[in-house]
């Protein structure tokens, strides 16, 4: 954008008799190029002030924020002082606050007081952002309708508060949220009432996110995990790599229920690939939680959908679907990545089983549990969405927002 017209915004209006359009010295509030625009300032200050004097620093609209770590230092505020100044817009002293352990922004809160015995500091969104969301999840749900302005304002809260917890898990209701955004039929179908119940568990059970900013990271999970389709039968394998204990090889037969459930297709390894990323983490809970993980898989198509929490194949998107859900109740955060068949442990113990000798050899302890029978089809509806209640299997400790008005149908 040339600098003489930056300060112009072009406003366009779609009436009943088509397009209009005008020309704003300013930028107008609730125009979200303007907005753009006018956060252009803010950004390119806390940029300079983060490259140049170290300071830990962000924006927010036209308020600058800064977090510092020692008590009687206020290094980065300093440092965002001295670009803003040397900007021509200095902040107001007065609207500075002196460092402390815990930082209050709007919807958030940042606590710093384990950055230095611990080397961590920990996002969390505030109990009231968790409390809109869901109320509004329930109003949506009593209702079974999402208009487009709910849609949009879901969308925004939910990518605020998960950006706090785990990333990535506030868009498991993307797809949703996008085609109600884009004026689709209102109406909630099936298939958008699971994934709103299923969105509202997560919701209730997201926990605050732990960042390590030391030298030395903790070593994440490795895990490997491979499908094969032979003759009708689905076998999956896996090798879990946790740091205190020798290595866990598995595997299991998909039963035929499972793959009847799924989208008829001649080749089912898609759906077998996805889904041995929501079996293992289900097998094996302890090992999974409060961990990061790096998890490696050989299909290509697999590790897109996990990725991305989504797919045009509705079986595969409600597992990876359910596979964040899981890993979000879980508080792990996985990396996705793709390896080649001839580099993967478990591509042995997704064909031989517990026969494949070269898996013997490794001294791994190796099992062949049962399918779950929670992840079949058939049980998906009430899996996940009441994933609370299942036995105490993933008991997240938090306090229960879900009690009435998500109804699991």
């Amino acid at each position: 954008m040339l600098p003489a017209h930056q300060p112009f915004s072009v406003v366009a209006v779609h009436t009943p008799q088509g397009w209009k359009f005008t020309e704003l010295y300013g930028l107008a509030y609730g125009l979200e190029s303007a907005v753009v625009a006018f956060n252009r300032f803010p950004q390119v200050g806390v940029a300079i002030a983060r490259r140049c004097t170290l300071a830990l620093s962000a924006a927010y609209f036209d308020d600058e924020l800064a977090i510092d770590f020692v008590a009687d230092a206020d290094c980065s505020q300093q440092g965002l002082r001295l670009v803003f100044k040397l900007l021509g817009a200095p902040p107001q002293a007065a609207k500075g606050f002196a460092p402390m352990c815990d930082r209050h922004y709007l919807g958030s809160s940042v606590h710093v007081g384990e950055f230095w015995p611990h080397g961590r500091i920990r996002f969390q969104p505030k109990w009231l952002t968790k409390a809109k969301i869901l109320t509004r999840l329930r109003e949506t749900l009593a209702m079974q309708q999402l208009s487009a302005e709910c849609a949009s304002k879901l969308r925004g809260d939910l990518m605020w508060m998960f950006s706090m917890c785990s990333g990535f898990l506030g868009k498991l209701a993307g797809p949703l949220l996008t085609a109600k955004q884009q004026h689709a039929d209102p109406a909630l179908n099936d298939e958008g009432l699971f994934t709103l119940r299923l969105l509202a568990q997560v919701v209730n059970a997201a926990q605050p996110r732990e960042i390590s900013i030391g030298t030395k990271l903790p070593e994440p999970l490795v895990v490997y995990s491979d499908a094969s389709f032979e003759q009708g039968v689905l076998r999956l394998g896996w090798v879990i790599y946790p740091r205190d204990q020798p290595p866990i090889g598995g595997t299991c037969v998909a039963p035929p229920e499972v793959i009847a459930g799924w989208t008829p297709r001649t080749q089912q390894i898609f759906p077998g690939e996805s889904i041995c990323a929501l079996v293992v983490p289900y097998l094996w809970p302890d090992i999974f939680r409060n961990t990061d993980v790096l998890w490696f898989i050989d299909n290509e198509a697999a590790v897109s959908s996990l990725v991305k929490s989504t797919s045009k194949e509705l079986d595969v998107h409600r597992i990876s679907q359910a596979t964040h859900a899981l890993l979000g109740l879980l508080s792990s955060r996985c990396w996705f990545e793709w390896i080649d068949s001839d580099s993967n442990p478990a591509d042995g113990l997704s064909r031989e089983g517990l026969q494949d000798q070269w898996s013997l050899q490794q001294g791994w302890t190796l099992s062949e549990p049962e399918f779950p029978a929670a992840l079949f089809p058939d049980a998906f509806s009430t899996t996940f969405v009441d994933l609370a209640s299942q036995a105490g299997h993933f008991e997240s400790g938090e306090p229960d927002f879900l009690s009435a008005g998500f109804d699991s149908g």
